[in-house]
């Protein structure tokens, strides 16, 4: 896994996850990230690692559980 700045552009993180920009600003929308703009509109949309990386937990964490690899007992 790469290793992550402290904070992301939208473009930096979408090729991090491997998914669109606009899946990322989909995500955002339905929020999965905290996202902060630098300035005003228009301005650079920011994304803080620490929130994509609780995003990967629970993507994988919901991934074991569904396919059955780990029982609900061990995310806790």
């Amino acid at each position: 896994m790469k290793k992550m700045k402290a904070h992301l552009r939208v473009d930096e993180l979408a090729d991090y996850l491997n998914i669109s920009r606009r899946a990322v600003y989909r995500l955002i929308a339905q929020g999965e990230f905290v996202a902060f703009r630098t300035g005003g509109p228009g301005s650079t949309l920011i994304v803080t690692s620490e929130s994509a990386r609780q995003y990967v937990k629970k993507r994988i964490r919901e991934f074991s559980l569904e396919e059955g690899l780990l029982s609900g007992e061990a995310w806790k």
